[in-house]
């Protein structure tokens, strides 16, 4: 929805593409909390739920979604850990938020991944 200043008061007006989209967004959201209702520790369902409020700007909710998964103990994937400090800042918690980006300074973009284990072949192996 865009803002219009009309009279020297601020309303609102959708264009059809804007409300169509937020319908769009409204049934993933929905079926996002059908898929949770069956499986509520799937972190990519409750990452794209997050996504998806986010973008209605529903930011606490997106925040509690994200919760819900630390609240159950489940792992959750540094760009999940990124867009939960995100919110944070969007909610004016600044010094949870501040920590959270620190935190994910710390571990490095590879934490919490499988570490990769390969042999590389040195040029002198290969030709042999």
């Amino acid at each position: 929805m865009s803002a219009i200043l009309e009279g020297g008061t601020l309303s609102t007006s959708a264009t059809r593409g804007e409300l169509s989209a937020a319908a769009g967004l409204a049934e993933a959201e929905r079926g996002l909390r059908r898929a949770l209702a069956i499986d509520p520790r799937d972190a990519a369902t409750v990452m794209a739920l997050a996504r998806v409020l986010l973008a209605l700007g529903h930011v606490p909710q997106a925040f509690d979604a994200i919760e819900s998964l630390v609240h159950a103990g489940v792992a959750i994937p540094n760009d999940m850990r990124l867009l939960r400090a995100q919110l944070l800042l969007a909610m004016t918690r600044f010094p949870e938020a501040v920590a959270e980006f620190r935190s994910l300074i710390d571990t490095g973009p590879t934490a919490g991944r499988a570490e990769k284990t390969s042999r590389r072949r040195s040029p002198r192996s290969a030709r042999a």
